[in-house]
């Protein structure tokens, strides 16, 4: 059990990136530096090529900004229209006291399917944003990322 938790539940030293895209965010100092290209920052893990390892495979997700005027129930049906079926929409607030809505779906790929986790959030500058994350198909491994992803979404400081 406690290994369990270890791993889904990593302890690592954090670096503070800050974006033009009007916000901050804390990552792993180990994975690189988030890419940013026309309103969506990319961030992907370091992969460490050990076999077995949660981190042996290369995991990622992107925040795009839909600026002020995006409306957060029209993004949701947007996200979830590629969707196999209609799934169920949670509230949470992340650890940046942000209100965001989160759900899991399994996304229609030709012969397999891949489960995704989507996020949106208006944050206090006004903008909506919205994140697109692949998910794991192992329980642990699906776990860690969804603790590190959100954690990173939860880092997130933003400029007015």
């Amino acid at each position: 059990g406690i290994r369990a938790w270890r791993d889904t539940h990593p302890r690592l030293v954090r670096a503070t990136y800050e974006l033009k895209a009007g916000y901050s965010i804390e990552l792993p100092a180990a994975w690189p530096k988030p890419d940013e290209d026309m309103g969506l920052v990319s961030i992907e893990n370091a992969p460490d090529l050990r076999s077995g390892s949660l981190d042996q495979f290369t995991w990622g997700f992107g925040i795009h900004d839909a600026g002020a005027a995006g409306q957060v129930d029209r993004i949701i049906d947007e996200l979830r229209s590629g969707c196999v079926s209609p799934p169920r929409i949670r509230d949470i607030v992340l650890a940046n006291g942000v209100a965001a809505r989160t759900f899991t779906c399994w996304e229609f790929m030709g012969e397999l399917n891949q489960e995704h986790r989507a996020y949106v959030i208006k944050a206090p500058n006004g903008h909506v944003y919205s994140t697109w994350q692949p998910m794991a198909r192992d329980w642990r491994t699906r776990a860690r990322y969804d603790n590190l992803f959100r954690a990173a979404l939860g880092s997130m400081k933003f400029k007015r």
